[in-house]
């Protein structure tokens, strides 16, 4: 526990803001911040954010232009080979879940931290068959990835 996959959930064309989202690979725990751009930057700022106060040793990511500082995250990264995004597919099939509330097409500027916290709460707290039908809330703080299945533990408060 504690190897987690980063990637980011665009707007729609044209629009530069996005979600920067990890997810942890064994508890499937997921965390979604809104970036108002796909800076660096502010993806990196995100990405220290969702990870601050969660056991984290790896995180896996993409060759996107958002991923270029990951120097400055205190944990190793790792990269996936161009076009492998099924190299971290816990994260490309929970963003399939996070579309269920945000379509493509969504303009992220106008969708609050507030909701996207809703829409990852309800994630967290779904029963998985491959979580053995446990929710990813109760297989992390079991793991100690978290400290909390409090509500208030996961999320992260105001987007940047």
């Amino acid at each position: 526990y504690g190897h987690w996959e980063k990637d980011a959930v665009n707007s729609r064309q044209g629009v530069s803001a996005s979600l920067a989202v990890v997810e942890e690979r064994k508890s499937r725990l997921y965390v979604a911040r809104k970036v108002r751009n796909m800076s660096p930057v502010n993806h990196e700022i995100a990405t220290r954010k969702m990870l601050s106060d969660k056991k984290s040793l790896s995180i896996t990511r993409d060759n996107g232009i958002e991923n270029t500082h990951h120097g400055e995250t205190p944990v190793p990264s790792f990269f996936c080979e161009a076009y492998s995004s099924w190299q971290k597919g816990s994260i490309e099939n929970s963003n399939k879940l996070i579309r269920i509330f945000f379509p493509k097409g969504t303009d992220f500027r106008f969708v609050t931290q507030a909701m996207i916290d809703d829409a990852v709460s309800i994630i967290n707290n779904k029963p998985r068959k491959i979580l053995k039908y446990k929710t990813a809330l109760e297989v992390a703080s079991a793991a100690g990835i978290i400290t909390s299945i409090k509500r208030e533990s996961v999320l992260i408060q105001g987007g940047i």
